[in-house]
């Protein structure tokens, strides 16, 4: 009752209000007793039903919900559910709980201000519910059982299996192919075990004269708060042993870890507390769900000789400064200090549980077996088919035989040698319709990274030799090593204790090739590739140590772990593809060609005219839309908002919504190599991840909304055939302390030839005094990936011009001069760029801002600067809707004109400004850029006022002409009064004489022959909504409403702002 009183909101003064029965008086009182507000407990006459009229409207309407519950239950499983079955509570609990939050005024959406959003399955639904608990890596992570419902607290999902009540905050329902028929049984009788209940703890009396019952409340969740059983017994244990020194979670609980040495004192300390009780403590649950507990969770806790959290604590508290050994009496010395670090690495070096550890192994955890069906998906927990996992099992089997993997040997052999027999299990998935088995070593990593390190490719070298391929037009195939591990000798015998399914009693395997799982696999795989390589004239480079160049043809391929991308000239392609085959086992999947995507990577590739296309699947974003029910919402034009808000603190986020927040950045982080467009809004996203709070939550759907739009975003990868095969560019910008802790932004776009081949955006580690340090260090970013892939081309034999661009005037200048300058708190490695540039190694060069597609990386831009940055880049946020050539007669149709029934006829000015003129009437109609519609019929003998207000046809996007730079630039107009914003398009048109164009009202200089001088000066309305603009996106209005500021002009400023 309490609880839901707390759920609903109603904390202030109450009236309670029940019948004669007195049970239901002693509830009412007791729940009055507890409450801190005042509560008046009221009792209707004697057969007066009417008095309680919500409450039996109350009551008939969950019956008629519990009667739902039972009848889906009936259509589910076909069998009928008792008023005696075990799960009648829970469905009596369900039917609370859906009527407090989805009935007419839910109780839920009054008191949280918003309607409930949860997935909800139908009651005793077959689902897979993720335990959450503190499992071994050899316990699968799903479990089938039977959904009750979700607790009231943690909105987490109640499942009834085999072994009792599971709680966990992921479930998915489970195939009707893969259920199985005893499921429902089992469930009910899992829930029908006994089990021991948890001794109730008396609450305190909020008055001592007050005559009512004691309230009974049982702990509301064994995983942590100051009532649960863990919390009760930390206290127990800070009363009898004290607190620990230098442990952070014994001084301020909350969630914190505690050290090594704290847990091995408490462990010590539970040691002593069993031996004292008589109770048995082993082969018994420490945590045992109690039946009438909705909201407590089944956790397992490991270790040696951990005693149950109800163990009563010694007699006799210590205080926090008693340095004596807990249970011993004695002062501690120097060797008992280092005792609990020992214990905790052996703990965690061991191999296997032992049988002390096995039989006091405690929680209701999964059993789903390991060595015997039903057999479940490592990856998502589904169930899968016997007979394929059969399959896929000696498909395994015959790969270790082929490759002579292991032999074996009696289990006496690696003891008398003094070695460890490590543990191996089955690792199952479903793939490609069948199931993918895989047998691994379950190997703990002892030794240094330096022993087990293995690189991968930078997405820069796959790039780079996509765009060889591009160049010389040479076909790309790609290509897989199954088992690749299985390649590599050991350089020593490691000894294997097989899975049950394949183990004999007394022996063990001696391997001699890399299993997966052993910690040196991927290191020996890579060597092993590398040398077989060498041996058939490939050249492995050192600062790209994963792309192979073959010297006598010039192919080249990038090797990612087993999948391998390779391009050669179409006449050697055959026969390199042959000659890897020799030494590796390797399958030749897939060419990329114009005619469909293939799949690399997970990325999808295709080829177009001068380069290639990649695009991340769509499906992908499906689903991390689908985590936040957003797949059929409206989609925004730009992923953040261009206000800063770092200074509004939100509030904190549940548990549920920290996981899920921090799972979609991963999942954005994984896509933003193919998507500039997102690169700064997800990395500040990610600046967040430890303490999300609700404010950082809004940003992430807004740019998952922006995601929905341009979920068929391509990356254009074409080079420009008119620029130098040697010139590459980095373009750098800097965005000077505009967020939270005046950290700047840094972003660069690398490119060769045109040929982007990286972008980042990143947070620059000093803080910035001025906008010129911060654009300094960009270019000491920009440099840095300049040099690196300078060094990279030296290798493959071609020697490139750098050329680092920028638009700041103050960065530009301190590589031209030496020494500090101004910036006199600079150090010696920020001014590398000045001998750099002395060198003659870089070459630096001014651009202008809206040129700049760095810019796009270093802060939220509006939507139609960001999709002209991104034209630019090759970024195609929606390809196919805009053709190669754009008519405006086709964007725009002529108008009708109402009174002589003739279609208008296109005019236009000096200006480039565009009209409809009606041919009979000489009437114009025209667009308003900021009111978005169409004018009405004007004459031409309108009042000045009136054709005052007339604009030109709304910006409509056109293919612009090439240029040396990149080959995709926008033509802009030029005067006196400063260049127009990056997103407008200006076409300068002439048709007819220049007595026959539109009224244009007050124009610069009437008088001038030049036709940029002869544009419309803006209206009085245009200036002021671009002054309320400028006052709502914090910009200085001096830059905008400039003298002579022009009609054309503030249209664009209007688009920009807006």
């Amino acid at each position: 009752m309490l609880r839901f009183l707390a759920e609903a909101g109603l904390t202030g003064r109450l009236s309670l209000r029940s019948d004669q029965e007195m049970a239901v008086q002693a509830v009412a009182q007791a729940v009055a007793a507890q409450r801190q507000a005042p509560t008046m407990v009221e009792v209707t006459p004697k057969g007066s039903s009417s008095s309680l009229g919500t409450g039996e409207k109350y009551i008939r309407d969950l019956m008629s919900q519990v009667r739902v519950c039972c009848e889906q239950v009936q259509q589910i499983w076909g069998q009928h559910l008792a008023a005696s079955s075990s799960l009648m509570p829970w469905v009596v609990t369900h039917a609370a709980w859906t009527m407090n939050r989805f009935s007419r005024d839910a109780p839920y959406t009054k008191a949280q201000g918003h309607e409930y959003h949860g997935a909800v399955f139908r009651f005793s639904e077959p689902v897979m519910v993720k335990n959450v608990g503190n499992l071994t890596r050899l316990q699968p992570r799903w479990t089938p059982g039977v959904w009750l419902g979700r607790t009231s607290d943690g909105d987490e999902n109640l499942a009834a299996t085999a072994q009792g009540l599971l709680i966990g905050r992921s479930a998915r329902a489970m195939e009707r192919a893969v259920l199985p028929e005893d499921l429902l049984a089992k469930a009910v009788a899992g829930m029908s075990t006994p089990r021991p209940q948890f001794e109730e703890t008396e609450l305190p009396q909020s008055a001592p004269d007050r005559q009512t019952p004691a309230v009974h409340v049982g702990p509301s969740r064994a995983t942590g708060g100051a009532a649960a059983p863990r919390g009760v017994e930390l206290r127990a244990f800070h009363q009898a042993m004290g607190r620990t020194p230098g442990c952070v979670a014994c001084d301020e609980p909350g969630g914190k870890q505690h050290t090594a040495k704290c847990k091995w004192r408490r462990a010590r300390w539970q040691e002593q507390a069993a031996e004292t009780t008589s109770e048995p403590t082993t082969k018994r649950r420490a945590v045992e769900v109690p039946e009438e507990d909705v909201r407590l969770v089944p956790r397992r806790i490991t270790g040696k000789s951990l005693a149950p959290s109800w163990a009563p604590a010694p007699a006799g508290p210590a205080g926090p400064g008693d340095e004596e050994m807990p249970g011993t009496g004695a002062k501690r010395t120097a060797e008992d200090d280092g005792a609990w670090e020992q214990e905790e690495t052996e703990a965690r070096l061991r191999p296997e549980p032992d049988e002390e550890m096995a039989e006091q192994e405690i929680a209701v955890v999964n059993h789903s077996s390991k060595t015997e069906p039903p057999w479940h998906s490592d990856r998502d927990g589904s169930l899968l088919d016997p007979g394929q996992v059969e399959q896929g099992m000696a498909k395994e089997r015959q790969s270790l035989r082929d490759f002579q993997v292991y032999t074996e040997v009696d289990e006496s052999e690696p003891e008398s040698l003094g070695a460890k027999i490590v543990p191996s299990a089955w690792v199952l998935g479903a793939k490609h319709g069948g199931v993918k088995a895989r047998l691994v070593a379950q190997q703990v990593n002892t030794g240094g990274w330096a022993d087990t390190f293995a690189a991968t490719p930078s997405g820069c070298a796959r790039r780079l030799l996509l765009l060889v391929a591009a160049r010389k037009q040479w076909p790309v195939q790609l290509g897989d090593v199954p088992t690749a591990f299985l390649h590599a000798s050991l350089p020593q015998p490691v000894y294997l204790r097989p899975p049950a399914t394949e183990r004999k009693p007394g022996k063990v395997w001696k391997l001699a090739k890399a299993l997966y799982g052993l910690r040196q696999s991927p290191q020996l795989f890579q060597q092993f590739l590398a040398d077989q390589l060498a041996h058939l004239g490939w050249r492995r480079l050192i600062t790209e140590p994963q792309l192979f160049v073959h010297e006598p043809t010039g192919a080249m391929a990038t090797i990612h772990a087993d999948d391998m991308l390779l391009t050669a000239p179409a006449k050697a392609r055959a026969r390199l593809m042959k000659e890897i085959e020799g030494p590796v086992k390797m399958k030749w999947t897939d060419t990329v060609t114009e005619d469909q995507w293939v799949r690399f990577l997970g990325k999808e590739y295709r080829r177009i005219k001068d380069g290639f296309a990649v695009r991340v699947p769509p499906e992908y974003y499906e689903k991390l839309l689908e985590m936040f029910r957003l797949e059929t919402c409206r989609s925004v034009i730009s992923p953040a908002e261009n206000v800063s808000d770092h200074g509004t603190k939100g509030e904190s986020l549940s548990d549920q919504q920290v996981s899920q927040y921090r799972t979609a950045v991963g999942k954005l982080m994984w896509l933003i190599h193919e998507r500039a467009d997102l690169a700064y809004v997800v990395k500040e996203l990610a600046r967040n991840l430890r303490e999300p709070t609700t404010v950082e939550w809004g940003r992430l759907k807004r740019c998952l909304r922006y995601v929905r739009g341009t979920t068929n975003a391509e990356q254009h990868l074409t080079y420009n055939p008119q620029e130098p095969e040697t010139l590459l560019q980095v373009m750098v910008d800097a965005n000077w302390a505009r967020d939270g802790g005046r950290k700047s932004t840094s972003g660069g776009v690398l490119s060769l030839q045109g040929f982007p081949l990286e972008h980042w955006s990143k947070t620059q580690a000093n803080i910035a005094l001025s906008s010129g340090e911060a654009e300094l260090y960009a270019m000491n970013s920009g440099g840095i990936e300049l040099r690196r892939l300078s060094n990279v081309c030296a290798e493959l034999g071609q020697t490139l011009v750098g050329m680092l661009l920028c638009d700041s005037s103050a960065a530009l200048a301190v590589p031209y001069r030496r020494g500090t300058g101004r910036m006199r708190h600079l150090e010696a490695k920020d001014l590398w760029l000045q001998e750099e540039f002395r060198r003659g190694h870089i070459k630096f060069q001014k651009i202008a801002t809206a040129d700049n597609v760095a810019d796009l990386l270093t802060k939220p831009l509006t939507g139609p600067a960001m999709r002209g940055l991104c034209a630019d880049l090759g970024l195609m946020l929606q390809p196919g809707e805009l053709p190669e050539e754009i008519n405006v007669l086709e964007a725009h149709p002529p108008p009708m004109c109402q009174r002589c029934q003739r279609l208008a006829e296109l005019d236009c000015t000096y200006a480039g400004q565009l009209f409809w003129r009606c041919p009979g009437c000489n009437r114009t109609k025209s667009w308003h850029a900021y009111q978005r519609g169409w004018t009405v019929w004007q004459d031409d003998g309108a009042p000045a006022g009136s054709r005052d207000d007339q604009q030109p046809l709304p910006p409509t996007a056109r293919r612009t002409v090439t240029t040396a730079r990149t080959g995709r630039s926008r033509t802009s107009a030029s005067s006196t009064t400063g260049s127009l914003p990056s997103p407008v398009t200006q076409v300068y048109v002439t048709t007819g004489s220049t007595d026959s164009r539109a009224p244009l009202g007050a124009q610069v200089d009437a008088n001038s022959a030049d036709p940029v001088l002869q544009q419309s000066l803006a209206t009085r309305r245009q200036i002021d909504y671009l002054a309320g603009l400028c006052h709502r996106r914090g910009r200085d209005e001096a830059t905008v409403l400039r003298p002579g500021l022009t009609k054309a002009r503030a249209s664009a400023w209007i688009d920009e702002l807006r």
